[in-house]
C-alpha cells in the first residue's frame, strides 16, 4: 500500500469543527487518511478517518470502511516494529454515548505493551474478572434472537 502524495496544502475536515493540516497527516489513501493524535494515550496512538465527513460507522460506504481497516492493517505491523510493541488496540467510539468526542468516524490505532497506561482500563479490568461461562441454551437463545435481526439481508 502506498500513500498518496501529501502536499503542503493537503488538509482534511475532521467533522465540521476541525481541519487537519498536512503537518499532522502521514498517510493518505483513496478514501482515508491517517494522522497524529493531538492527545495520544501512548506513543504511536494515531487516528485513521474517512476523507468524507461521516458521523456513524454504519453510514460509511463499503469502500470507505474497507479502506480504513486495510490502512490500519498496513500501519499496525510497521508501528509495532517501530515502537517495540507486540500488540495493538483498534477501536472506534461510534456515537456520543460511546465516548466519541468528534462527530466524525475515526479509528484509534494504539500500540500496546503489557504494562502501558491502558492496562488498567475498565474493559481490561472486566475481562480479567472471574466470570461463570454462560449455558449453551442461553447462548443459543441469544443466537436465535440475533439471527432474526439479519434474516432478510
Amino acid at each position: 500500500m502506498k500513500s498518496r502524495r501529501i502536499l503542503k496544502t493537503t488538509s482534511f475536515h475532521f467533522s465540521n469543527q476541525l481541519l487537519i493540516p498536512s503537518e499532522q497527516i502521514f498517510f493518505i489513501t483513496e478514501f482515508s487518511f491517517a494522522f497524529v493524535n493531538i492527545k495520544p494515550i501512548v506513543p504511536g496512538h494515531i487516528l485513521i478517518s474517512p476523507q468524507r465527513i461521516v458521523q456513524k460507522f454504519a453510514d460509511l460506504t463499503t469502500e470507505e470502511a474497507s479502506d480504513m481497516f486495510l490502512l490500519a492493517k498496513h500501519i499496525t505491523p510497521i508501528f509495532e516494529q517501530h515502537f517495540g510493541t507486540s500488540s495493538t488496540t483498534l477501536t472506534i467510539q461510534d456515537g456520543p454515548d460511546s465516548g466519541q468526542s468528534i462527530p466524525h468516524v475515526h479509528l484509534h490505532l494504539i500500540p500496546r505493551t503489557k504494562h502501558d497506561p491502558l492496562a488498567t482500563t475498565f474493559f481490561e479490568q472486566e475481562i480479567e474478572k472471574p466470570r461463570e461461562p454462560r449455558s449453551l441454551s442461553l447462548m443459543e437463545r441469544e443466537t436465535l434472537e440475533f439471527r432474526k435481526l439479519f434474516i432478510y439481508e
